[in-house]
């Protein structure tokens, strides 16, 4: 009987960074939207287990926007191929930046020899510690240009929105949206 010998591949560690938010009750939420519910259906005491419904909306906390969130006929997130949302990263650092200011092409181009075609850039504004909602950066067409013209695969915020919240249009379009289309 032959013996399987299986060979053992050298595998490169990384470093894996979650950035995901705990979903939770009276966590930060996008003005205007409703707060997540987590409502216990089972518990230990009664049934042994404990089972927790959670209601929110699919844009509360950690999300994905999928190209359909703006764009009528483009896919869903459940289109969207894992291996765009796991790579190399690069953290570029705008905590300079007053809120509610404006991310330009300026403040991108000065990280270009760190920004690598198919990276994951993480724009770090340092919002989670301002207590206005409102009072988030924005990114300009012109670094939503940079970017794309960067060859990034994902890009990561930690705002609430690309673009600003408040618009006169009742309807999202391009003209409020530029940052998201682009």
């Amino acid at each position: 009987m032959k013996k399987l010998v299986k060979e053992k591949k050298k595998m490169q560690l990384r470093k894996i960074i979650d950035l995901s938010m705990a979903i939770e009750q009276n966590m930060r939420v996008f003005p205007g939207i409703p707060e997540p519910t987590l409502v216990k259906v089972r518990t230990h005491d009664e049934n042994g287990l404990q089972v927790t419904k959670l209601e929110a909306v699919v844009h509360t906390g950690t999300h994905v926007d999928s190209p359909r969130h703006v764009i009528k006929d483009r896919e869903t997130t459940s289109g969207i191929q894992l291996d765009r949302l796991i790579g190399e990263g690069v953290v570029l650092n705008l905590k300079y930046k007053p809120p509610g200011s404006v991310i330009t092409e300026d403040d991108l181009s000065k990280y270009a020899a760190n920004v690598r075609r198919n990276d994951i850039v993480v724009l770090n504004t340092g919002y989670e510690k301002y207590s206005d909602p409102e009072k988030y950066c924005t990114v300009a067409p012109g670094a939503a240009h940079w970017l794309v013209k960067s060859g990034i695969k994902c890009l990561a915020v930690d705002m609430p929105s690309l673009d600003p919240i408040k618009r006169t249009s009742g309807k999202a379009s391009d003209q409020t949206h530029p940052a998201h289309h682009i």
